[in-house]
């Protein structure tokens, strides 16, 4: 009897662990809250990814915040108004300087080069400084143009844009 209830319990965890890993690898889909939250939304190429370190607290050495500013190359506007053709997205997490890798759970992480569709707002501290709304779910990464169609098919229920 108490075999079995082991037994039990152990498939339990291991149905319970299995959901939470899926659920922390599916993809969000590009959904109408999404759309209308956010203030941007921008495909483009990461032009340049810079590391910041945004305070140093008083006589010490400890970074009480640090990130990374990445330039986004504006390649198609589906949502928004943007006068330059590039923006500027601060995201966080990075390098610390003794090379210790600080990561932040949900936070996007860009790399020169890349192809995105992203979902931005303002940040607070500066009308050029952007933030990707809801995290990583809102950041598309595009490998190719069958992925870009997809994406822009599921953009298309809730936005307007001309397709050229």
């Amino acid at each position: 009897m108490r075999f079995k209830r082991i037994l039990i319990l152990m498939i339990i965890c291991f149905a319970v662990n299995a959901a939470v890993s899926w659920a922390a690898v599916s993809r969000v889909n590009i959904n109408q809250y999404l759309c209308q939250q956010a203030e941007l939304i921008l495909r483009g190429t990461i032009e340049r990814v810079d590391r910041i370190s945004l305070m140093r607290l008083p006589s010490s050495n400890i970074i009480a915040s640090v990130g990374r500013k990445n330039t986004l190359r504006i390649e198609k506007i589906y949502k928004g108004q943007v006068t330059a053709n590039t923006v500027q997205i601060l995201t966080q997490g990075g390098i610390l300087p003794d090379n210790i890798e600080l990561q932040v759970a949900h936070e996007p992480v860009f790399s020169k080069g890349q192809q995105v569709l992203v979902f931005l707002n303002k940040r607070l501290n500066g009308p050029f400084y952007y933030e990707v709304w809801l995290k990583d779910q809102g950041q598309f990464i595009v490998h190719d143009e069958d992925e870009l169609k997809k994406l822009e098919k599921q953009l298309s229920r809730f936005v307007y844009f001309e397709n050229k």
